[in-house]
């Protein structure tokens, strides 16, 4: 494995120590931040030391996945691990919040399938106050078609996809700044162009980054690319 530090490229050796005595944080520039993805597919001794040897080495962030079960694929594209360990994403950043101490943690990214508006700004709320103001959260817009499945839903198409993704931000977003209970039932889910620049209005207005993977296409609206 290996990561980029501003002046290059470090080779971690196979027992995950650095090839190079020199840090992330002692080298990385102002503007640029190093986070890393640390799948919950481990028991809970494994998957801290790995935390926090990530947090001794520099990294800025610590991100968790927010799927029912492990959905990376093997090259032949079928899933490598679907019956393996595999732990709800939140409720690792408890843990996660307890365990470290400096590095931001979130999830890469909050799934708006498994989780309700309401849930997903509780939970929000209960883990900033675990973890200190560490807290980074991440919504995405569901596109895991096992998640689907899963919860028996027919699966979202890309634009019923950024439709929805618009109304769970604002939703979110709502409850976090004034998170009394209230009527936050479904709303008709609008299509087209209108709604693909309304979520993209909202990506510019209330995040400060976003993530894509995979490649670009026209067929995807701009909030999808973003939120994953």
């Amino acid at each position: 494995m290996r990561y980029a530090l501003p002046a290059g490229i470090m080779l971690l050796g196979w027992e995950g120590k650095p090839a190079e005595a020199s840090s992330l944080a002692g080298e990385r520039k102002e503007a640029v931040r190093f986070g890393i993805e640390v799948p919950q597919d481990a028991p809970f001794a494994t998957l801290i030391e790995r935390w926090q040897q990530a947090e001794e080495l520099g990294f800025d962030h610590l991100w968790v996945a927010d799927h029912l079960a492990d959905t990376r694929t093997d090259p032949s594209g079928g899933y490598r691990n679907l019956g393996g360990t595999w732990f709800d994403g939140w409720t690792v950043l408890a843990v996660m919040a307890k365990e470290t101490t400096r590095i931001r943690i979130g999830t890469l990214v909050s799934n708006p399938v498994l989780r309700p508006p309401a849930l997903l700004a509780k939970e929000t709320l209960t883990i900033d106050h675990l973890s200190e103001g560490r807290l980074e959260l991440g919504i995405g817009t569901g596109i895991e078609p096992l998640d689907h499945a899963t919860m028996g839903l027919d699966y979202w198409s890309p634009q019923e996809r950024v439709a929805r993704f618009s109304e769970y931000v604002e939703v979110v977003d709502g409850l976090m700044r004034s998170p009394s209970p209230a009527d936050h039932r479904r709303r008709s889910v609008p299509d087209g162009p209108a709604s693909r620049r309304r979520a993209g209005r909202l990506l510019e207005h209330r995040w400060a980054a976003w993530c894509r993977h995979g490649r670009d296409s026209r067929d995807h609206a701009p909030a999808e690319r973003a939120a994953g």
